[in-house]
């Protein structure tokens, strides 16, 4: 039985934009990928390898600048990686719509969702919906719905979720 959420993997073509935007909401590099000091890279592993496990041919097509970081935010498990892909390889590019198969949302908590909207727009950032919701066993949540650069649904909330 699982017992923590760990990653969500964004595909993009432009990894330094998300890195950028994600960093912006406290987000830290987790160095998970990188090397120890003296290990040598497994013989028995390639990006092919694992790519075709997948059913997908493609490992020549990832970017060879920044291919992949981790991000965390402090203090937690969960990551969001983000994986650089070569222009044009990437299938359904564009933004995604609320009622799209697949991942939809990323959700994240925030303590004062007010001094975040702030700090969208300082940068820019439009908002496509900020409110409250009631739910039954956290009351009043409020929350705002944006996208990030590459049109992925990012939802921040600022509730009592932890102790309900």
């Amino acid at each position: 039985m699982p017992k923590r959420w760990w990653l969500n993997q964004l595909n993009t073509e432009k990894p330094e934009r998300l890195v950028e935007f994600y960093k912006a909401f406290g987000f830290v590099d987790d160095h998970g990928f990188d090397l120890r000091p003296g290990a040598e890279v497994p013989a028995h592993f390639t990006p092919g390898e694992l790519c075709a496990a997948l059913g997908y041919d493609g490992a020549d097509r990832l970017d060879t600048g920044l291919t992949r970081a981790m991000l965390r935010l402090p203090g937690d498990v969960a990551r969001v990686e983000i994986l650089g892909w070569k222009e044009g390889t990437l299938r359904s590019p564009g933004p995604r719509y609320f009622n799209s198969q697949g991942l939809v949302r990323i959700g994240l908590l925030v303590d004062d969702l007010d001094k975040e909207l702030a700090a969208l727009a300082e940068r820019e950032v439009p908002v496509l919906w900020s409110g409250e919701i009631t739910w039954l066993n956290w009351g009043v949540v409020k929350a705002a719905f944006l996208y990030d650069p590459d049109g992925n649904v990012v939802e921040l909330v600022e509730a009592d979720v932890e102790n309900n």
